[in-house]
């Protein structure tokens, strides 16, 4: 340790040369590394909603949500399914890691709802809807 100090301090030019180079560096590296406020970070989430007119919270619970989340929690990097039902509407978001190819995870959910059998007769077609944080206010 003694010996790194007494070359520095006999070579007082160059240290401060390197000292130099690692402040303008980076200097160079803060001017060219993007800042903002509030980043652009898309949230990996995907919701199903299924309409069926006219029916009860407790029959969307019983006839849809139930099924939709039994079949669709099978696909591979869900973190988290929360499912809400309504007087004739069902609304299920799947949220993923946070490394999940998204365009795989909605191939693989529009495949896995397509395959879905025994939903009511008078239900709409399920309608998938991306999230991103464009959408949710601040």
């Amino acid at each position: 340790m003694s010996n790194l100090i007494r070359i520095s301090i006999n070579h007082l030019t160059a240290v401060m040369a390197i000292m130099l180079m690692i402040f303008l560096f980076g200097l160079s590296a803060l001017q060219q590394v993007p800042i903002q406020l509030t980043p652009d970070i898309e949230r990996p989430v995907l919701q199903v909603r299924v309409n069926w007119p006219g029916a009860s919270p407790a029959d969307v619970d019983r006839e849809i949500i139930n099924r939709l989340e039994r079949d669709l929690g099978a696909l591979s990097g869900i973190e988290k399914i929360v499912s809400r039902s309504f007087s004739g509407s069902a609304r299920v978001t799947i949220t993923y890691s946070v490394h999940q190819d998204m365009d795989k995870a909605l191939t693989w959910l529009l495949s896995e709802l397509s395959g879905i059998t025994g939903l009511p007769d008078d239900a709409k077609a399920p309608i998938v809807r991306t999230s991103n944080s464009d959408d949710s206010p601040i």
